[in-house]
């Protein structure tokens, strides 16, 4: 495996900077201005290849409305259930981003401890994917395509 290493920097993007491609297994954070006056708006376009659980538009459009009604104050944050989404979307939170000298732990230890937090949420009766933040056609397809 060929070693990488990270930088820390915070870029600001505007429509007129145009696409901005985020390399696979690029720790990346993004958050709205605090500045602004109006809602942020962003295109997502995740296309990984041979992932069998791909981060597709139902999982993002799920977990950014969760986050915003956490932020908003309307939900509790319920680390078993973010756990449970990620995990089932094959994707993690790196805890320690900067911290190179960890190595591949940087990675394995939020891998482990989130599919562990996950199998606790499933067994709790939560699900990867939520109905509140899913439209009836996307809610439907999950529900036939579990049936199927």
């Amino acid at each position: 495996m060929q070693e990488r290493t990270f930088s820390s920097c915070d870029q600001v993007l505007t429509a007129v900077d145009g696409p901005h491609e985020i390399p696979p297994w690029l720790p990346h954070t993004f958050w709205p201005a605090p500045s602004s006056t109006e809602d942020t708006v962003f295109l997502l376009w995740a296309h990984p290849d041979n992932v069998h659980q791909a981060m597709d538009r139902i999982f993002f459009t799920n977990l950014l409305l969760y986050f915003s009604d956490i932020h908003e104050k309307r939900v509790s944050l319920n680390p078993f259930q973010i756990m449970l989404m990620q995990h089932n979307s094959s994707t993690t939170s790196v805890w320690f981003p900067t911290v190179t000298w960890l190595g591949p732990l940087r990675w394995w230890v939020p891998w482990v401890v989130q599919a562990s937090f996950a199998a606790v949420g499933r067994l709790a009766g939560m699900a990867p994917v939520m109905e509140k933040y899913t439209s009836k056609e996307d809610w439907e397809m999950i529900r036939n395509a579990k049936d199927g």
